[in-house]
């Protein structure tokens, strides 16, 4: 697989997880995606990141925690946030 076909496949993922996650917390997605969001952009400015790094971290220690469903919302709120550039 190329860097471009991995890369392609990648954002596929992100953005399924996005709407898998839309599913799944319904009318309570909006209010979700303020609150990763702004843990997402305060994680990287804490600890001088890129937004995608940022994500991955904090995502990996949710999924630690609490499981799946938590790193599925740091995924879809980093589509979020690069749908806002």
């Amino acid at each position: 697989m190329t860097a471009d076909e991995q890369s392609l496949a990648t954002a596929a993922r992100l953005y399924e997880a996005r709407r898998t996650a839309r599913d799944i917390r319904g009318v309570q997605y909006a209010a979700d995606m303020v609150v990763f969001k702004k843990a997402i952009r305060d994680f990287a400015k804490q600890n001088n990141l890129d937004l995608l790094p940022a994500t991955l971290e904090l995502g990996k220690r949710a999924q630690a925690k609490d499981g799946e469903l938590l790193f599925m919302l740091f995924m879809a709120a980093f589509v979020e946030l690069t749908e806002e550039v």
